[in-house]
């Protein structure tokens, strides 16, 4: 209900959904883990997308895998040309 809704997200925030292609969302993970191993503020925050990074690579390239949950723990590559 709508007052489950308030009572849960009590502030006057919007919610926004987007569509974005994988090679995006990729880009939105380097850029996250882009001044790894320095603690900066900007780890990516996920839910249904895990994903590897190796710390030591230069930025841009960190990012060694990603996949996103299809369904209650199966999970599949990200497809760069596909829409999320």
């Amino acid at each position: 209900t709508l007052e489950d809704v308030l009572t849960t997200l009590p502030f006057a925030n919007t919610v926004a959904r987007i569509t974005l292609r994988g090679g995006d969302i990729l880009d939105a993970l380097e850029n996250g883990v882009s001044r790894l191993p320095q603690p900066s503020g900007r780890f990516p925050q996920t839910a249904g997308l895990r994903f590897s990074v190796d710390a030591a690579r230069p930025a841009g390239q960190r990012v060694l895998s990603a996949e996103v949950e299809e369904a209650p723990g199966e999970w599949r590559p990200l497809d760069p040309a596909r829409a999320y």
